[in-house]
C-alpha cells in the first residue's frame, strides 16, 4: 500500500516529469502488473525516468531504455534495437505435461520410447520453423530453445 501511495503522491498535480526508484520492488505479480497498468496510463505528454533492474519492466513501462553499468550510460535505444544489436533472441519453453499426452503416454506399452519420439518431433518442427534454434535444455518432458531472430530495421532512425 505505501508503493501506491508513494506512486499516487508522484502523480499528483499533473507533474510534467516523474522519477520512479524501483516503484514495483517487493511486489507480487498481479500487483506489480496494476501499477505497470497504471503507470501506462498516467505516462502520455510525461516524461517518465525509472530506474529498475527488471528488464521485462522496463519493456512494459519503457519507450527507450538505458543500460546504465559501473555508474556509466553503455547504451539507449528502443527495446527492439536493444535486442537486435546486444540480445541472442528469444527463449522458447515447451513443456510436454499436460493430460492428453499423459494419458497417451500411459496407454502405449512403451512410455519411455514414445515420449522419447514425440521430443524428437518437436524438436524436428521448432527446427524447422526457426531455423536458427538451438536447444540449449532438455529434461524431463521440458525443452529449452534459444531462438535467434534477425529483425530487418525499415526505420533509418533506428
Amino acid at each position: 500500500m505505501k508503493r501506491r501511495l508513494s506512486l499516487g503522491i508522484s502523480l499528483v498535480g499533473d507533474p510534467k516529469i516523474v522519477f520512479l526508484d524501483e516503484p514495483t520492488t517487493g511486489l507480487d505479480p498481479e500487483n506489480k502488473r496494476q501499477i505497470w497498468e497504471i503507470l501506462s496510463n498516467c505516462k502520455m505528454n510525461k516524461c517518465m525516468i525509472l530506474t529498475t533492474h527488471l528488464m521485462e519492466e522496463a519493456e512494459v513501462l519503457s519507450d527507450r531504455i538505458g543500460i546504465i553499468t559501473n555508474g556509466s550510460l553503455k547504451c539507449l535505444g528502443t527495446q527492439f534495437k536493444l535486442k537486435r544489436v546486444f540480445g541472442k533472441g528469444f527463449k522458447l519453453v515447451i513443456n510436454l505435461i499436460n493430460i492428453n499426452l499423459i494419458q497417451e503416454v500411459n496407454i502405449r506399452n512403451s512410455n519411455v520410447e514414445y515420449s522419447e519420439m514425440r521430443i524428437e518431433k518437436i524438436k524436428e518442427f521448432v527446427s524447422k520453423l526457426f531455423p536458427n534454434s538451438e536447444v540449449k535444455e532438455s529434461y524431463k518432458n521440458t525443452i529449452v530453445f534459444e531462438v535467434r531472430v534477425h529483425f530487418k530495421i525499415l526505420d533509418s532512425k533506428f
